[in-house]
């Protein structure tokens, strides 16, 4: 994935802190830590990627911070998971399978059938006027990766088209 992989042993709050410079008359160098993101690691949670996502005015928080299972078991080598961070229920094709994806992290959909020539990929959200494509593509990626497809809210308003981001881990 984007980031490395961390031993965590500590309290059950987990805080993600912001730096920003704040100079000092005798320390210009110094900055201050801001609290960007706080959850609680559910218990039981041993091999997990943690995701952070823009947070909600009502949160409180920067940033939402999401639990999903690394477990091979769950999650294993040449697989994709889709993670909805849209907010709303998307109706979506991945590969052969046509099914819906509420607001969260799907199971996993194998990328073995699919290495040659890429899988397809699509969304679709209801509106008012009728079903509109959010996102269509065939998407190729190496052998033995694991993908989570980030499926973000559009950034200019009013649009349907949504953001979406692989994050891929190569496992050896």
């Amino acid at each position: 994935m984007k980031g490395r992989a961390h031993e965590y042993q500590g309290p059950s709050t987990l805080t993600f802190f912001r730096e920003e410079p704040d100079p000092l008359p005798n320390d210009p160098e110094h900055t201050k830590r801001i609290p960007v993101a706080r959850t609680l690691i559910p218990s039981g949670v041993e091999n997990t990627i943690l995701i952070l996502t823009t947070g909600s005015s009502d949160s409180g928080n920067e940033f939402n911070v999401h639990f999903v299972d690394a477990d091979p078991s769950s999650f294993p080598i040449n697989s994709i998971r889709v993670f909805n961070a849209t907010g709303v229920r998307l109706a979506g094709k991945v590969g052969t399978r046509n099914r819906y994806f509420e607001p969260g992290i799907s199971d996993s959909f194998s990328l073995t059938p699919f290495i040659a020539e890429g899988i397809p990929v699509a969304f679709l959200v209801e509106t008012n006027e009728g079903p509109k494509f959010v996102f269509e593509k065939d998407l190729e990626y190496a052998e033995n990766r694991r993908v989570i497809l980030l499926l973000e809210p559009p950034r200019r308003r009013g649009s349907y088209k949504i953001q979406a981001t692989n994050l891929i881990e190569r496992v050896e």
